[in-house]
């Protein structure tokens, strides 16, 4: 009798922010480790989806992501009761 197992892993990361930079260049170019872990899932057709809300920044930070995210991430309410940012008010 064969016994099949299901596994169910929750990766959380994003695959838009910045690359690893490994130390070893020939290894880094014979094994692709210049990839995150995310950037493989998703060149690998791994079912994903994103989180459009943000939780941590201040709207006048988090403005600097949006072109990175195509303007689908939003500001969850509690991040505009944050103490404001020294100097943000030269900030668009």
């Amino acid at each position: 009798m064969v016994s099949y197992e299901q596994w169910l892993f929750d990766f959380t990361g994003d695959h838009k922010q910045l690359r690893p930079k490994p130390t070893v260049h020939e290894l880094a170019e014979k094994y692709h480790l210049k990839l995150s872990l995310f950037e493989r899932m998703v060149k690998n057709n791994i079912p994903m989806c994103y989180l459009d809300t943000q939780h941590r920044m201040r709207p006048e930070i988090a403005h600097f992501m949006r072109y990175i995210y195509a303007d689908s991430l939003h500001d969850h309410s509690t991040v505009f009761n944050r103490p404001p940012v020294r100097g943000e008010d030269s900030i668009p």
